[in-house]
C-alpha cells in the first residue's frame, strides 16, 4: 500500500516517459500520481500510477492548476514534481511561483526554461559555451522562407521553433525533405497556423554518431550523469533511437558538462551531441530539461535518476550505498519499432536474422515491455482498449 505520510510524486505527461519515470520509483512505497489530458496514452493503462485524466494545460491553465492543487491538497508533505514532456514543462514555468509554494522540483531557472522551449535560443545557448550548432534558418513568415531560396542544400531537417505550439500541432519530432516542392508547400501550411520553423542542416554521419549525455544537476554540481550512443533508429534515415547502449565518450562528456553547468540547467536535462566524421567535430542537436524516454536505463548501471532526484529534494541526500562505479555497457531497444526496422528495413541496414536475435537477447530493457505491467505496451500497439 501507499503510505500517504511520504512526499508523493506527481507525474505530468502520461506517454512512454512518465511510465518509465514511475517504474523507477516501483516498490519505494512511495504514491504516484500522474496526470494527462490524452488518454490514448499508455501512463492512463499503468498498475503503478494514479492516472488522472485533465485539460489541455495550455489551452485550460487556470482549470489544471486548480484541478492538480487539489490532488496536492490529499497529502501531507509536499508532492516531488516531474514533468515529462515540454507542454507540461511551459505549464510550469507559466505557474512556478504558484508551483514552487506546493511542490517540490528541480527546474532551470524560468529565464533559462524560456530559451530552452525555443530551438532557435537552444542553438544560441549552445553558440554561447563555444558549441558547434548545425547551419539553420529561422521562418517566420512567406517572406523569410522565399529568401531561402537557393541558400539551402538539401536534404535538409524542418523542426518548430516553439516546441508547445509543434507538439500541439503535430506529433512528428520533425519533417525531413529532399526537394524544394514539398518543402515549399508544407511550410507554408506551417506559416499559415502561426508556427515558426527552424530549416537545419543535417550532419552527415551514420546514427551510430548520435549521442545523448544525461544529466542530474544541483547546486552548481553534476550529480550524476551517463552517456548514451544511438545503434539504430526508426524510421531508418530520420527517427527516434530503437536500440541504444550507454557508453563512455569524453569528448561528449566534456561538451555536455559544459553546457549543462554553464546554463545552470537544474534538475534532469538530456542533451543530443551528433559527430560529423566529415569535419571531425562534434554537432549540438537539441536538449531537453524533463526525463527522458530511456531513463529506465538508468536503474540497471546503479544510477536510478528518478530515486536519485527524489532523495535529494526529500532528504538532501545524493549518495548511493550500493553504487557500483565500474562501468558497464547494458543495451536498450524498443521492441516494437526494432522489429519493424528489421522486417521493412533489414537488407538496407545489413542485418540477418542471427544478428537481429543477437541483439534482442543482448538487451536488458525493451522499452514499454514489463512483465509486472503489461496494460501499457498492449495499449501502445492497439492490442489493449
Amino acid at each position: 500500500m501507499n503510505n500517504k505520510d511520504k512526499n508523493p510524486v506527481f507525474i505530468l505527461g502520461l506517454f512512454d516517459t512518465g511510465v518509465y519515470t514511475a517504474r523507477l520509483l516501483r516498490n519505494k512505497n512511495i504514491p504516484i500520481l500522474g496526470f494527462d489530458y490524452d488518454e490514448e496514452n499508455p501512463g492512463f493503462y499503468s498498475n503503478i500510477i494514479e492516472a488522472i485524466k485533465i485539460l489541455n494545460p495550455i489551452e485550460n491553465n487556470d482549470i489544471v492548476i486548480s484541478s492538480i492543487l487539489n490532488y496536492r491538497r490529499k497529502f501531507k508533505k509536499k508532492p516531488i514534481l516531474i514533468a515529462a514532456s515540454e507542454i507540461f514543462l511551459s505549464f510550469i514555468e507559466k505557474n512556478r511561483e504558484v508551483l514552487e509554494q506546493e511542490f517540490l522540483f528541480l527546474l532551470p531557472p524560468n529565464n533559462i526554461l524560456k530559451r530552452i522551449l525555443n530551438r532557435a535560443q537552444q542553438f544560441q545557448l549552445a553558440k554561447n559555451c563555444g558549441i558547434n550548432v548545425p547551419k539553420f534558418f529561422l521562418v517566420n513568415t512567406k517572406s523569410e522562407l522565399e529568401n531561402t531560396y537557393g541558400k539551402i542544400t538539401f536534404p535538409i531537417m524542418v523542426r518548430g521553433v516553439d516546441q508547445v505550439k509543434w507538439k500541439l500541432f503535430t506529433k512528428k519530432k520533425a519533417f525531413y525533405y529532399n526537394n524544394y516542392e514539398p518543402f515549399y508547400k508544407d511550410l507554408l501550411n506551417l506559416i499559415k497556423n502561426g508556427i515558426g520553423v527552424l530549416i537545419e542542416e543535417i550532419i552527415e554521419g551514420d546514427i551510430n554518431n548520435n549521442f545523448e549525455y544525461n544529466a542530474l544537476f544541483n547546486n552548481g554540481k553534476i550529480i550524476e550523469f551517463n552517456i548514451n550512443q544511438k545503434l539504430r533508429q526508426y524510421p531508418i534515415d530520420f527517427g527516434s533511437a530503437c536500440h541504444l547502449r550507454n557508453v563512455i565518450n569524453e569528448k561528449v562528456q566534456f561538451l555536455g558538462e559544459k553546457f549543462v553547468i554553464k546554463n545552470n540547467i537544474e534538475g534532469f536535462s538530456n542533451t543530443e551531441f551528433k559527430y560529423s566524421s566529415n569535419e571531425g567535430e562534434y554537432y549540438f542537436i537539441e536538449t531537453n530539461v524533463r526525463v527522458w524516454q530511456q531513463i529506465e536505463l538508468t536503474k540497471k548501471i546503479n544510477q536510478n535518476f528518478v530515486l536519485l532526484y527524489y532523495n535529494i529534494l526529500t532528504s538532501g541526500d545524493s549518495i548511493y550505498n550500493n553504487r557500483v562505479t565500474k562501468f558497464k555497457s547494458i543495451h536498450w531497444i524498443d521492441l516494437p519499432t526494432f522489429v519493424l526496422l528489421f522486417f521493412k528495413f533489414r537488407k538496407k541496414i545489413c542485418m540477418n536474422f542471427l544478428n537481429f536475435f543477437k541483439s534482442i537477447i543482448k538487451a536488458k530493457y525493451y522499452g514499454l515491455i514489463d512483465i509486472r505491467d503489461m496494460r501499457p505496451f498492449l495499449k501502445s500497439i492497439k492490442i489493449f482498449r
